[in-house]
């Protein structure tokens, strides 16, 4: 986690967004507010999003998923996975 760059969307089970943005930036990480080109890990909370574009996804996923077709080597991870890096 340490110097990677974070951006996270949905609900998590872990807690708030603010705590999950917390728990990265206290193991080194930075937070960003949107998916840009130089994003590390995009982080989808388990619970999603009743705010989503599309029903299972939103716009940070779309884009990070558009990144990807680039070439841009963006992780898509799900909470689940995120979660046992910081514990």
């Amino acid at each position: 986690i340490d110097g990677c760059k974070f951006c996270v969307t949905g609900t998590f089970e872990f807690g708030t967004r603010k705590k999950v943005q917390d728990a990265i930036e206290s193991k080194g990480g930075v937070v960003l507010p949107g998916v840009k080109a130089d994003l590390d890990f995009l982080v989808i909370g388990t619970i999603g999003s009743r705010d989503w574009k599309h029903s299972t996804f939103g716009s940070k996923i779309e884009k990070a998923v558009e990144y990807q077709t680039k070439g841009r080597q963006i992780h898509i991870i799900p909470e689940s996975h995120w979660v046992r890096y910081v514990a």
